[in-house]
Parts: C-alpha cells; sequence; structure tokens
C-alpha cells in the first residue's frame, strides 16, 4: 500500500544480479523472510533481498548418462520453486526432488523417482534407451504435500503424471496420469 500512482514513477534499481546462467531464466523469482531464490541451470541461488548478494548456492549434477531425443531444450530450464516450512523445494531436470533448508541452502533430502517408473532420458549411445521423464515446471506447494509435474509426452511419447510427495521425506504419495493414452 505504499507504492501507488503517483510515487510509482520514483522506483528505482536498488540492485541487479546474474546467476551466470548458460541458458534462459525463466522462473518467477520466490521471496520469503528476507531472502530471494531463483532456479536455473541445475542450482538454487538464495540472494539477500536488501543488496543481491548471495547467502548461498546449491548446484545438483545431472548424471552421466542424461541425454535424450530434445532433451537439450530442456536441460538447465527451471519455472519455479516451492517454499514449504523450512524448506525450499527444486525439482532439477532429472525429477529429483531436493528439499533445501531455506536459510542454509542444505539438503535435508534428495528424492530419485527412477525406481518408480519415473526415469530420466538417458543418453541413447550409453543406455539404449533415450526415453524418460523431465522436469522444467517448479514444484508446488499444498498442505500436506508438494506437487511434481513429470513429463515424458516430449522425450519418447510416455504418459505424462502428476505427483504428491510428502514435505518431510520425498515419499510419492499418490501419483495420476494427466494425458489421455489408449
Amino acid at each position: 500500500n505504499q507504492i501507488n500512482d503517483n510515487n510509482a514513477k520514483d522506483l528505482k534499481v536498488a540492485w541487479m544480479v546474474s546467476p551466470g546462467g548458460k541458458t534462459d531464466a525463466m522462473a518467477t523469482p520466490l521471496y520469503h523472510d528476507g531472502l530471494i531464490y531463483f532456479p536455473q541451470d541445475n542450482k538454487v541461488f538464495a540472494f539477500d533481498a536488501d543488496n543481491g548478494s548471495v547467502v548461498w548456492k546449491y548446484e545438483h549434477k545431472l548424471p552421466d548418462d542424461w541425454g535424450g531425443y530434445n532433451v537439450l531444450f530442456f536441460t538447465g530450464k527451471h519455472r519455479g520453486l516451492a517454499i514449504y516450512g523450512d524448506n525450499v523445494y527444486f525439482l532439477s531436470n532429472d525429477n529429483k526432488l531436493h528439499a533445501l533448508n531455506a536459510k542454509t541452502g542444505a539438503a535435508k533430502f534428495v528424492k530419485d523417482y527412477q525406481d518408480q517408473g519415473f526415469p530420466y532420458p538417458k543418453d541413447f549411445s550409453k543406455a539404449q534407451d533415450a526415453n524418460g521423464y523431465v522436469s522444467t515446471v517448479g514444484p508446488l506447494a499444498i498442505p500436506g504435500a508438494i506437487l511434481l509435474t513429470l513429463n515424458a509426452t516430449d522425450t519418447g511419447g510416455l504418459p505424462g503424471y502428476v505427483a504428491a510427495a510428502n514435505p518431510d521425506t520425498g515419499e510419492i504419495k499418490f501419483h495420476f496420469q494427466y494425458t489421455p493414452f489408449d
């Protein structure tokens, strides 16, 4: 309520920062308790909202056999983060859910869903299968769950899913298919 039609013209840039990304920045920054969180290139940055300095940076390395059809289009692109309790939730391109302490960036857990039928796209020359699930959409926090979208329709035609993960453990509580397949 401090900014209005009369004083909006007086706003000035307080600071600017670049995370040095290799891909397009697609995420809307997330603000909470004096920090601004931003994902890019399978990294999460926490910036001090007052001056733009990096408070912490978390980096996820994609697997050595990461690859597959059209995967360069997806790699490093993220459209958001979620916050729930003391954690910031990040979904890396290979569909791993990362629960990061909002103040320190320390990982509470990193949950992999390959064994539950959601493998990531693999380099065909290394794995003989390029099909797999990839994430560029950010997770969504709702009471009691972190929602994840698991997409494979662009990497070989597997059905897409929405899954709900337990925010304390990352375990999938339920999932359902959102693309029609025969």
